[in-house]
């Protein structure tokens, strides 16, 4: 590809092993962390998916219905469990919100300090409280992503 000019390219829908299983999702979604570790010299760009974003990171996946976000942050808070909207219920992912957060981090800084950026699809707001949650949890374990 480089040869027929492409010199950037970016890797979309990275996902952490651990929430594809809890997601059920590791037989479709195979852009895995894991995966990414030998071809991440190939790529300046890599996209975080929204299901690792949205539902395991801040809290607000857009398939999350308005009555049960502050449910899920409520659970994030207390609990330190991430649940996880299915239709019109939460389902308790098994996953803790701070061990989820905590490979984030170590993830986001081994690609940073290969000089890589990371786009996460989803809109993330200083001004939404299950954000904020996340945010605050985030620079807690050392990344700033503002």
């Amino acid at each position: 590809w480089k040869d027929l000019g492409f010199c950037r390219f970016g890797y979309d829908d990275i996902t952490d092993e651990r929430v594809n299983k809890s997601l059920g999702t590791e037989s479709v979604n195979l852009h895995s962390t894991a995966s990414l570790v030998p071809l991440l010299d190939e790529f300046w760009l890599l996209k975080v998916d929204m299901e690792w974003a949205g539902h395991m990171i801040f809290l607000t996946h857009p398939a999350c219905k308005p009555n049960l976000k502050a449910e899920v942050l409520q659970h994030a808070r207390d609990e330190d469990f991430v649940f996880v909207a299915r239709g019109p219920v939460l389902s308790n992912s098994g996953l803790r919100h701070s061990e989820v957060c905590a490979e984030f981090v170590k993830w986001a800084g081994q690609v940073i300090e290969k000089r890589k950026h990371i786009c996460i699809e989803l809109t993330v707001r200083q001004d939404d409280e299950n954000n904020a949650f996340a945010i605050k949890r985030l620079k807690g374990l050392g990344l700033d992503i503002f």
